[in-house]
This record gives structure tokens, C-alpha cells and sequence, in this order.
């Protein structure tokens, strides 16, 4: 097979033929997914091929990844243009034919080679093998229960298993001939990381993955929801166009899909950039790219359009780097940010702000300056070349400083205010109340409250958890400390500076959102939510200085070269990220009690027998929000209600809207039936049920409380949830 347009093309056709036959006809899991991967692949060797970057790998892989970019973009615009249908399916599918019209400068005929070939050693065998055997082990854990915590299923070995599969993987890595083979090791090793909570809960895990699933069954059920927000649209559309292609459930698309996307495309970018605009020895390249699952909070293991975002900034942010360094063009940043724009407006305009900060960076650094310009002989030329050449060139420097320096200046402000700022036009647009503006230095315990542990962590408890979350304390500020080493070792260029400014810029900005501006009817512990994720986020702006900084370090530990010091170093490090991927998910032990129980079977069987018991919608349920999430997995965005505070939903939604404040009074202050009337009252019904899982604080007092005031109950799966029913008088 050639790098050849027509060959290229006729695989894109197949790829075409077999999704389009899928949709119309077969509606067959197999037939779909290998249409949808020919036609990304074929798509992606062609885009790949008019880039100038080598190896052939990399090629490949950034045709691929602006390929898949350009179908979101797709989806997208067709989404607010109509909607996703199988009509509109058929046409994206065919729109990436159109850049076969684009003629190559020179054809190609070199054979394509996407190697993916392993070193074969004893040792990779070892390694693959641990990691298949991981995932079995999580396959055969799964559960439909409560498990506030997915170590509750597993035993201690299962994390001795994991570091031991780690240093074997460390190690082939760094055996492997071909830079690719090793990437390829690392992304099995990363997909068994970040699959755990996606393995794990078979119903699914978390509250807002099952509002975005819901959503995305909607717009497959009617090709659009209303009304259309500038929200989420790149994942929603683009899991739902990837579902009528493949006939996979959206659920398993929706749960896999950042977990999948995470493992492929971060080490082949990290490493790329590492090895190829740093220039750091191939081994080194290798072992950096595993700090990204040293920091525990990069929750890269749940899809949300969140977690998007946050997978995109990793991306963004190094290939900037690539870019300001001439290794990659514009266009991938471009597109990557263009993409999170799509899927999360709130984070892709401040990414947005950081890649063109550094387009218009580099425009200035390249201008022609002093550097090289002779020494004028002393005479009315020389004078004038003097003149013209020399001082102008100087004047541009000096003029090129300041340009840089307002620049960095104007971003940095820009970055801080872009969050109040956004958030308060999209109350604006969206008809809610303004949000109260509070001096920000005198609320600054509000900021500080960010910073504290929540509740459900025990003062005291055994010296080994303690110690544990001590650790756990100290992984930003190792963090922030490898950074300043790096930027202080690196040879800096005025584009450089970016990258420190755009976590001040993140950090200053968490501070305003929460000190300064407090968002009417939104419950406390959302007011933190959104400021509390910049802190998380930026210190991806910090991820390549603090690279650097780690490499600084290893090379003054690289001086030991005794064996014995690097299976001590190896041993340690696979500890270190054994303990990081222990603090990436939810964690139930005595320091930490996470509270948010999962989606169980109970919750799913809850809501069919209230749903089984009414021929209409013409109800309420207070419920807490998994429940509510099992409601809506099972009926999606079955009723609304018009009520004076606006279109509200019938279970209560964590939200801010008033169902679930007036569910937390009936948890919270006694179950009256004033409460539940006054709910039914605002929401025009003449029937509510007050549901009461078992894992509750104080279950069998409100059960006992809701006994005395409630028509009628009914007890589910043994007496794991109580739904109490209240007819108004």
C-alpha cells in the first residue's frame, strides 16, 4: 500500500461503506467499529502525510488526532445547524472525503509502515501479561451494589499486582527498539489506570456522567435537546454520531471514552515532545510521560465534558511547546482548542487566550533582530547601514521587549477575569439572576475553605493513613517545586513565561470566582465546585517546566550508575505511582469516607416501581442524587414541570433547584409533611415520594420519622430504600 491519494481514498470509501451499510442495514457492533476505524486511520494517513514531522509515527498519529478533532468540529456545527440523525450521520461520514480534493505537493510512494512491533523479551511478556491479568481481575469485580469506594471490591494484592506491573513496564519500556513500541506499552499500562471505575460499576459511578448520558440518549432519540446551549455539544454530539456509526450503547461509548482517549493520546504527545523539541535521551522520554498519573486529581477515569477539557489542556499545552519550537504546526493546537471550545466553553476560552498568547509570541520573537549584522565600516554607507540596519534592528528589540512583556501582562489579567466575566454573561443570557459582588479581600477565608479537607475526612486515624494523606498533601507542592527547577534551568524565551502565568492566572481566577462573586439559589457546597476545579486545573500549565525539572534532577541522581541504585529508584517509583493511582479514585478507609455512593441496582428498581405505580407524570420524587440519576438513565428528561421558579424536573437535581433543599429538610430537620406539601404546592401536583437509601446517616431514625407522617411506603431489595408516599390535602 502507497502513500497514494487514490489508495488512501479507496480505504476512506471503505470505511464510508461499511459505517453507512451499518446504519441502514446491519446495525452490527463488529461491521461498525471497523468501518469507523478504517475511516479514521485512512483519513488520518492522508492528513498525516501533508505534515511535515517525523517519524512516520508520529505522522500518523497527529493525522489521526486532527482527524478525530475535525469530526467533533463536525458534529458540532451540524448539531446547532439541525441535529444529529442517521441522515446527518451519513453526511459527516462523507464530508472528510472532501479533503482528498486537496493535491499533495509531492506524491509519495515510500511504503507506509505504522509499526507497532514489541521487543519481544521475556520481561515485556511479563509486563503485558500483569497488565491483562489487572484487568481481568477488575472484570471479575464488578458490582452492582454499594460501593462507595471501588477498592471495596478488591483485596490489597490487587495493588501490589498493579506497582509490580508497573516496574516490569517501566523497564521493557526502556528495552523496546522502536520509540513506538514502547508508547504502545504505556497506553495498555495507563488504559488499566484510568479503565478502574469504568470496569468497576457496571450501572455506572459519579452524578454527572448520568445527566450527560441522558442528555446524549435524548439527542440519539430526537437529534437535538432545547434548548440548544453553547454547552457540551463537542462530547454529546460527537457520542452520539459515534454510536450510530459502531450500533455501541451510548453508555459504554460515554464510560470508556475519555479513559480511551486519555491512554492513547498522552504518551505518544509527551514523549514526542520530550524526545523530539527537549531532546531528552529516548529512556528518559519514556519514564517523565508517568507524571501525569502521579497527580491523582487529573480525573482522567470518568467522561464528563469536564474531564474533556482536562484531557485536551494536557494536549494543548505540549504542543504549544511543540509549535513555539517549530516541531509541529499551528494547526494541532489550534484544532485541539477549537475542540474544547465545542465540548466546554468555561475552560476552552481560557485555552483558547493561551494558544493565541503564544501564536502572537512567536510572531514577535521572529522578527529579524541584531544577531548577526556586521560591525559598519566607518564611512557615509557604513554610517547609513549603521543607521538603517544596526539601531533600527536594536529598536526593534527594544520595541519587541515591551511588546512581550504587555503581552504577558494583558494575558495574565485576562486570564484571572475570564471566569467571573463568563460566568456572569451566561447568567445574563440565560435570564437568572445576577450574581452578588462581595469584596474579595475581605471573603478570603472562602478562598481558603478550597484548600481545607472536606468533611468526610476523620481528624484522626491509624499512623499508616496518616501518613498516607500526608503524601497525598505533598504531591502539588513536589509539583510546584520540580516546576520552579525547571523554569530556573531552562533556557527561557519570552514565550516561555506563559506557562507559570497561566497557572497564577487560573489560581487568582478560582480566587474571585469564589471570594468575589456568590451565585443566587445555587446550594453552598456548589459555589466551590467550578473554583475548586481551576485549582486542579492549573496545575496542568505547570506539567512540561516541571518535566523539565524532574529530568534536571535525575540526571544529578543519574551520576550513581550501580545496579543496585536503580532497582532501588525503580522499586520506589512503582510504590510512588501505586500510591498515586490509590488516591485517584474515591477512597473509603478510616481517614478518608468518601460519601458519594454509587448507582445500585436498588436505586434502578426504586425508580421503576414509583414509575410502574402512576399512569401519568403527575408526581414528584425527593430523592437523593443517584436515585435521581438511575431516573434518569431509566426515563430521561421524562417530565417537567412549570412552576414560579421556573421549569423544573421531577426528581430533585442537586442543582440548585428547590426539590432537593426541601429533600435535605426532610433528611435534615425532621420528616414533616409541611415539607413535602409545600414541595407538591410549588411544583402543581397532588403526589410526592420521599425515598430514603440505607447507607444514610441516621436511616432507621428518618425511616421511623417518615413513618408518622407518610400516606403509605414501600420497602426495596430488602429493605435497601424506603420510598415513603404523600398525598396532598
Amino acid at each position: 500500500m502507497l502513500y497514494k491519494r487514490k489508495n488512501l481514498l479507496l480505504i476512506v470509501l471503505i470505511g464510508v461503506a461499511l459505517s453507512s451499510l451499518n446504519i441502514a442495514f446491519f446495525n452490527c457492533i463488529i461491521i461498525g467499529t471497523i468501518g469507523f476505524l478504517i475511516l479514521i486511520t485512512g483519513t488520518g494517513l492522508w492528513i498525516g502525510s501533508r505534515l511535515n514531522i517525523k517519524p512516520d509515527f508520529f505522522k500518523n498519529f497527529w493525522g489521526i488526532t486532527i482527524t478525530i478533532t475535525i469530526l467533533i468540529l463536525l458534529n458540532t456545527i451540524i448539531y446547532y445547524v439541525y441535529g444529529i440523525t442517521e441522515l446527518t450521520t451519513v453526511i459527516i461520514l462523507l464530508l472528510p472525503l472532501f479533503l482528498f480534493f486537496i493535491k499533495q505537493k509531492k506524491e509519495n510512494h515510500k511504503y507506509l509502515s505504522i509499526s507497532l512491533s514489541l521487543y519481544l523479551n521475556l520481561i515485556t511478556y511479563i509486563s503485558i501479561l500483569l497488565d491483562i491479568i489487572l484487568l481481568i481481575l477488575l472484570f471479575l469485580n464488578r458490582t452492582t451494589g454499594i460501593a462507595p469506594s471501588p477498592w471495596w471490591t478488591l483485596s490489597p494484592w490487587f495493588f501490589i499486582l498493579y506497582a509490580t506491573a508497573t516496574g516490569f513496564v517501566f523497564y521493557s519500556m526502556t528495552r523496546q527498539k522502536k520509540m513506538e513500541s514502547a508508547i504502545l506499552l504505556a497506553s495498555l499500562h495507563f488504559f488499566v489506570t484510568y479503565c478502574v471505575a469504568s470496569i468497576i460499576y457496571t450501572l455506572g459511578f459519579g452524578f454527572d456522567g448520568f445527566i450527560h448520558r441522558a442528555t446524549e440518549v435524548w439527542i440519539q432519540t430526537n437529534g437535538f435537546i432545547l434548548p440548544k446551549q453553547p454547552f457540551y455539544i463537542g462530547q454529546y454530539s460527537f457520542v452520539v454520531w459515534l454510536s450510530n456509526i459502531t450500533s455501541i450503547p451510548i453508555f459504554y461509548i460515554d464510560v470508556y471514552l475519555v479513559p480511551i482517549l486519555a491512554s492513547l493520546s498522552i504518551p505518544a504527545t509527551i514523549i514526542f515532545i520530550l524526545k523530539k523539541v527537549w531532546k531528552f535521551p529516548c529512556d528518559k522520554s519514556i519514564l517523565l510521560v508517568w507524571l501525569i498519573p502521579f497527580i491523582p486529581f487529573l480525573s482522567l477515569h470518568l467522561t464528563t465534558p469536564h474531564n474533556i477539557l482536562v484531557l485536551l489542556s494536557i494536549l494543548i499545552i505540549f504542543t504549544t511547546i511543540g509549535f513555539l519550537e517549530e516541531k509541529l504546526p499551528f494547526l494541532i493546537p489550534l484544532m485541539l482548542t477549537l475542540t474544547g471550545m465545542a465540548t466546554h466553553p468555561l475552560l476552552g476560552c481560557p485555552m483558547l487566550l493561551f494558544v493565541l498568547t503564544a501564536l502572537v509570541m512567536k510572531k514577535v520573537r521572529n522578527k529579524p533582530h541584531t544577531k548577526g549584522v556586521a560591525c559598519p565600516t566607518m564611512d557615509i554607507g557604513g554610517l547609513r547601514h549603521f543607521l538603517y540596519h544596526r539601531l533600527g534592528s536594536m529598536a526593534f528589540w527594544c520595541w519587541g521587549k515591551k511588546m512581550n512583556i504587555g503581552v504577558l501582562i494583558l494575558f495574565t489579567l485576562t486570564m484571572i477575569f475570564i471566569f467571573p466575566l463568563m460566568f456572569t454573561v451566561y447568567l445574563l443570557l440565560s435570564h437568572h439572576p445576577l450574581p452578588e459582588l462581595l469584596n474579595p479581600f475581605t471573603q478570603f477565608d472562602k478562598f481558603y475553605e478550597l484548600f481545607t479537607r472536606p468533611y468526610w475526612y476523620a481528624k484522626q486515624s491509624p499512623l499508616v493513613f496518616e501518613l498516607l494523606y500526608i503524601w497525598q498533601r505533598l504531591i502539588v507542592p513536589i509539583i510546584i517545586i520540580s516546576a520552579i527547577v525547571g523554569f530556573i534551568k531552562k533556557e527561557k524565551q519570552f514565550s516561555d513565561y506563559i506557562f507559570p502565568l497561566g497557572f497564577i492566572g487560573f489560581v487568582l481566577g478560582a480566587w474571585l470566582l469564589r471570594s468575589w462573586i456568590i451565585f443566587p439559589d445555587v446550594i453552598s457546597y456548589e459555589q466551590s465546585n467550578y473554583p475548586l476545579r481551576l485549582l486542579y486545573t492549573s496545575i496542568i500549565f505547570l506539567l512540561p517546566l516541571s518535566i523539565y525539572g524532574m529530568n534536571f534532577v535525575a540526571e544529578k541522581i543519574s551520576v550513581y550508575q550501580h545496579k543496585g541504585v536503580k532497582l532501588i529508584s525503580l522499586i520506589i517509583i512503582s510504590i510512588i505511582l501505586m500510591i498515586s493511582f490509590y488516591l485517584s479514585y474515591p477512597q473509603h478507609n478510616p481517614k478518608a469516607r468518601f460519601p458519594g455512593y454509587n448507582v445500585t441496582a436498588a436505586d434502578f428498581e426504586a425508580v421503576q416501581w414509583i414509575h410502574e405505580n402512576n399512569q401519568k407524570y403527575n408526581y414528584i420524587v425527593l430523592s437523593n442524587m443517584l436515585t435521581s440519576a438511575a431516573a434518569l438513565t431509566e426515563y430521561s428528561f421524562a417530565k417537567h414541570f412549570d412552576t414560579v421558579e421556573g421549569e423544573l424536573f421531577y426528581y430533585a437535581i442537586p442543582t440548585g433547584g428547590p426539590l432537593y433543599k426541601y429533600y435535605g429538610k426532610m433528611l435534615y430537620e425532621g420528616q414533616k409533611r409541611e415539607y413535602m406539601n409545600e414541595a407538591m404546592n410549588l411544583m402543581g401536583v397532588d403526589k410526592s415520594y420521599f425515598v430514603i437509601n440505607s447507607y444514610w446517616a441516621n436511616f432507621k431514625d428518618i425511616v421511623e420519622g417518615a413513618k408518622k407522617t407518610a400516606d403509605s411506603w414501600q420497602e426495596i431489595g430488602n429493605e435497601k430504600i424506603w420510598i415513603f408516599e404523600y398525598i396532598s390535602t
